[in-house]
């Protein structure tokens, strides 16, 4: 008896040990997750094509390969073809976030998932839900999920057709997709559609546009604009590299009149976006509606809203003029920090609130043009640091200007904003 425990605890032992070891065979990276299995954690980022090993043996052990963890396939901008074994049974996150290869196989035989009608994408068997797409992918009839990220950062994908089996669309399934032009659904599907050609994912019945590219219309029958709906899907690279798929095109949005909201983060990291028009039918623009837009210049904001809100326009780095229109009662946290180039803020009377580093760095806005009187302009909170790292010296009233101590401190940022070639 004590013969066999002592046998039991040396396993044991050894299993602890193992577990959890790296090792790299060839262009792939393994971690040890049992005494039997392991997993792909990486491989050679210049491969081009990847036909993972259905088994592995280190140090004299026969492993199987049952595990891709997340990131395993990322960044490999040379990848043209990926074949997973049938022996994979677990498949994390972002396996392929930033790889655009042309071929996606799950092997035959596969317990767990399928690559279905040559489709170019993994599906999970049981609930017909595409995890992971590239830039070949086509959604075979029959999938009636896409989840969530699974066409993460795809940056190749230049069209894709939604069949009318789907129901369900994950958040951010096509997120960061920069060459994605070209969006159509199914007639037959009763849950989205893109109607009028608009190169655009609608939900049918509540009219709002959840998915949009570079290729969208919006119609004028869309309500309101989805969270988002285009994040970082309009790219613009002011440097590129032979890795760089960002789009060169700069773009004019137009917000119709039938669209009454626009969600949080909606065009959020769209760097391509130069114009935006919204209709006076928009009463909402939520959080980070157009945060990180870094080439927006112009946008006109409709009358009706009463709040400009958190993050809304934060580092909206070329945008040189904003206007915000009678009726805005509060300017929210951080809601132009980060405007390096906004050189002109009208403010109406209406103002109750500036919240928290709402116009904080904003190194060219010297004066801020207020649409009220100096005794108005007192009455209006100003919350800690809402002008912070700015050089704001005037506040123009109707009845004269109130001037300003600007302090002396000059903090890196701007120094690195004057001179971006010195190392501060």
């Amino acid at each position: 008896m004590k013969r066999l425990l002592l046998i039991f605890c040396m396993l044991l032992a050894s299993h602890w040990i193992m577990a959890g070891e790296e090792f790299t065979i060839g262009d792939y990276s393994f971690e040890i997750t049992s005494p039997t299995e392991v997993a792909l954690s990486e491989v050679n980022r210049s491969i081009k094509s990847a036909h993972l090993p259905a088994t592995v043996t280190y140090k004299g052990n026969t492993y199987t390969l049952t595990e891709i963890l997340e990131y395993a396939l990322a960044h490999c901008y040379e990848l043209d073809s990926v074949t997973i074994p049938a022996t994979v049974t677990k498949i994390s996150n972002h396996i392929l976030m930033c790889s655009s290869p042309n071929s996606l196989v799950i092997e035959a035989g596969n317990p767990m998932f399928d690559s279905r009608d040559n489709c170019n994408a993994i599906i999970e068997t049981r609930t017909n839900t595409l995890i992971e797409g590239c830039r070949s992918s086509t959604i075979p009839n029959g999938v009636t999920e896409i989840a969530g990220e699974a066409f993460y950062r795809c940056a190749l994908l230049t069209s894709i057709n939604i069949p009318a089996s789907v129901t369900h669309i994950g958040e951010d399934a096509f997120r960061a997709c920069y060459m994605l032009e070209s969006i159509e659904v199914d007639a037959a599907n009763t849950r989205y559609d893109s109607r009028d050609n608009c190169n655009a994912i609608i939900e049918t019945q509540t009219n709002t546009l959840v998915v949009g590219c570079s290729g969208t219309v919006i119609p004028e029958s869309v309500t309101s604009i989805g969270e988002y709906a285009y994040i970082s899907n309009i790219e613009v690279a002011s440097h590129k590299s032979e890795h760089s798929y960002f789009l060169d095109t700069l773009f004019v949005i137009h917000i119709p009149k039938s669209v009454k909201s626009i969600g949080e983060h909606a065009f959020s990291r769209c760097s391509g976006i130069t114009h935006i028009t919204i209709s006076n039918s928009v009463t909402s623009i939520e959080l980070g509606a157009f945060y990180k837009c870094f080439g927006l210049k112009y946008i006109t904001l409709p009358n009706y809203i009463k709040t400009i809100e958190l993050s809304a326009f934060e580092w909206c780095e070329s945008l040189t003029t904003i206007c915000i229109p009678d009726g805005v009662e509060s300017i929210g946290e951080s809601a132009f920090a980060e405007c390096h180039r906004l050189m002109s803020a009208t403010i109406p009377q209406s103002v109750k609130t500036i919240g928290s580093w709402a116009f904080s760095s904003c190194f060219e806005l010297n004066e801020i043009t207020y649409l009220g009187t100096k005794e108005q302009w007192s009455q209006v909170t100003l919350l800690e640091d809402w002008d912070e790292n700015s050089r704001i010296q005037v506040i123009n009233c109707t009845d004269g200007k109130i001037k300003r101590q600007v302090p002396n401190k000059i903090d890196r940022e701007y120094l690195y904003y004057m001179n971006p070639h010195n190392d501060y």
